[in-house]
């Protein structure tokens, strides 16, 4: 005998599948799964310094923010709270130098802000070394920004 009828767990189902819709709804108003909107412009920026575009696409055609988004929602899950805090800072460097977040200065500025943070918020891994933010931001941008234009070639 079950522990539900068949009544009861319609029930649970129908209010489980609405409660998700709605979940997904509340998002709809920005195309990051994980991070916040500003977040998100801040790593695109960020990640269009480390990959610029030029006679080549950079990473912004590359889709690097939201590949790494993605990624924090599923195996770089261990590591929100250090892509937080480093784009926090990032941010906040940027507002104490030039009075505005990183995402919106202009390019130059954030060449001259993104050299600045080279060693910003470490991320803590429990079996590696301790690497500084935007080496693993270069690191993960590099890597899927080279499976994209390998693909495309």
């Amino acid at each position: 005998m079950s522990i539900f009828g068949r009544r009861r767990f319609a029930q649970l189902a129908g209010t489980a599948t609405a409660a998700g819709m709605l979940a997904s709804c509340a998002r709809r108003d920005t195309p990051w799964r994980f991070l916040t909107a500003a977040e998100g412009r801040t790593l695109e920026a960020l990640s269009e310094q480390i990959i610029p575009a030029d006679e080549a696409p950079g990473a912004s055609w590359a889709g690097v923010a939201n590949y790494i988004d993605r990624q924090l929602m599923g195996p770089f899950r261990r590591q929100r709270e250090a892509y937080r805090s480093g784009l926090a800072a990032i941010d906040q460097a940027a507002l104490q130098s030039a009075g505005q977040p990183f995402a919106a200065l202009d390019s130059a500025r954030q060449a001259g802000q993104a050299e600045s943070i080279s060693t910003v918020t470490p991320f803590h891994f429990k079996n590696s070394q301790e690497r500084p933010f935007r080496r693993r931001l270069q690191s993960r941008t590099g890597t899927w920004y080279e499976s994209r234009t390998s693909k495309a070639r």
